[in-house]
């Protein structure tokens, strides 16, 4: 594909464009070889640009449609060096350890020393992936596998419905990944966010959103009372998600969300 030929100056150059003129100055004064096919019909707007990029174009005319392709085999990291291994009297909360080749959190480490037997660590795991937690048991002297979970800075930039396009800070290639795999939380996620993407074996097995978004509302239907006095009420905000939020919140009011309950969390 032409975009995995792209340099990073051509990347930047590219990513400034802001109308379909801009952009074919910039093919010219950059000697990009953009298609021909794949410029025509291509118009302007926030966000076409990434979307060209990322395989993802927008055609005017009676023809619409847009067109996902899947991620080049580049944006992938390296799955050397995935794993190391520790024993079972050195594992600690925080640490990400593989069992049959998927990557699991440590959120609780208990250390039992019996009487009479070995000493093992009792932990609790978390799927990184799916967000199941585990109990078991780890002897001391039992290996085990520590997963080395790459953390790569990203930025939404433009969503289909289907897809949503992202762009690796580190090297400035493009992540076409399914909605369907983001976090419930993605709704609140406006273009332009810093998020982060986690790899295990050369694979995204995460997309981790900030935890706090500032959103404007957009609209508020009529107040509803609750049992103990404080009236709520539903508020359209600017990504289009709707949440509930105190009766005091008005249309242009500016409110924190929490993108990991959903949740109103306070008016800013």
């Amino acid at each position: 594909a032409f975009v995995n030929n792209l340099t990073e100056e051509q990347r930047r150059a590219l990513l400034d464009c802001k109308t379909r003129e801009e952009l074919e100055k910039v093919i010219d004064n950059y000697e990009i070889d953009l298609p021909d096919e794949m410029l025509e019909g291509v118009t302007g707007g926030k966000g076409f640009v990434p979307f060209l990029l990322a395989g993802f174009m927008t055609f005017s005319g009676a023809a619409a449609m847009t067109v996902p392709i899947q991620a080049s085999a580049e944006v992938s990291v390296s799955q050397e060096n995935t794993s190391s291994v520790v024993y079972g009297t050195d594992i600690t909360k925080g640490m990400t350890i593989d069992r049959n080749g998927s990557a699991y959190e440590v959120i609780e480490v208990q250390h039992v020393k019996p009487g009479k037997g070995a000493a093992y660590a009792r932990i609790k795991i978390q799927d990184i992936a799916r967000g199941t937690v585990y109990e078991k048991a780890i002897g001391y002297a039992e290996k085990i596998n520590i997963a080395l979970v790459d953390h790569v800075d990203i930025n939404y930039s433009y969503s289909d419905g289907e897809y949503s396009a992202f762009i690796r800070l580190d090297n400035y290639e493009f992540l076409p990944i399914s909605n369907s795999f983001l976090p419930k939380g993605f709704k609140f996620i406006k273009e332009d966010t810093a998020c982060k993407a986690l790899f295990y074996r050369g694979e995204i097995i995460k997309v981790e959103l900030p935890e706090f978004v500032r959103l404007r509302v957009t609209e508020t239907d009529m107040s509803v009372m609750t049992r103990n006095g404080n009236g709520t009420k539903q508020a359209l905000l600017e990504t289009g998600a709707v949440i509930t939020v105190p009766s005091s919140i008005e249309k242009g009011d500016y409110v924190s969300v929490n993108t990991k309950t959903c949740d109103f969390a306070k008016k800013l």
